[in-house]
């Protein structure tokens, strides 16, 4: 689902990207001011959802995304901005639970679980600033649980980062 105009609603939606009819960049796509919720969204060879530079004030609730392949995310932010995610699982087999990258602000996470099975991030800030999350689980099964790069004034707090190696790691933020 690629919703290329803003104020989008989606409920109660489920969305595969399996077979040879799968698609490749995203299971996923909204612009601004979207809102999505009690949804599910398996893409194995893509992210499940992505929103990118023009996607902003999306709201995320009661929802269940999922990826497998490495490099790809279940949840993907590339520069998106005031984003709130709420009571959403993330999980990746071998990709990343969540990505937010690029530029973007003031994302918020809350009461969800990000995680993934494979060597990569449970939950990674890149370039990014003021990014909020609270009350989530964040784990990793061989790589980061938390990866923070290059950006600052994010805000962690009453939740529970876990990884068999790196919880937490910073670099230049």
């Amino acid at each position: 689902v690629w919703a290329s105009s803003g104020w989008v609603a989606l409920s109660s939606v489920s969305v595969s990207t399996q077979g040879s009819a799968g698609f490749f960049e995203a299971g996923l796509r909204l612009s601004s001011w979207s809102a999505v919720s009690h949804s599910t969204v398996a893409a194995p060879d893509a992210h499940a959802l992505h929103l990118a530079a023009d996607a902003h004030h999306v709201t995320v609730s009661f929802s269940t995304f999922s990826a497998v392949r490495n490099g790809k995310s279940a949840v993907y932010l590339q520069g998106a901005s005031s984003n709130t995610f709420s009571h959403v699982v993330a999980t990746s087999i071998a990709g990343n639970g969540a990505v937010v990258a690029a530029g973007g602000l003031n994302n918020v996470f809350a009461d969800s679980r990000l995680e993934t099975g494979g060597n990569a991030y449970g939950l990674a800030f890149q370039s990014v600033s003021s990014n909020t999350v609270t009350r989530s689980f964040v784990t990793a099964a061989n790589g980061y649980g938390l990866y923070l790069q290059g950006g600052s004034g994010h805000t962690v707090s009453f939740s529970t980062v876990t990884e068999a190696a790196i919880s937490l790691y910073v670099n230049g933020s």
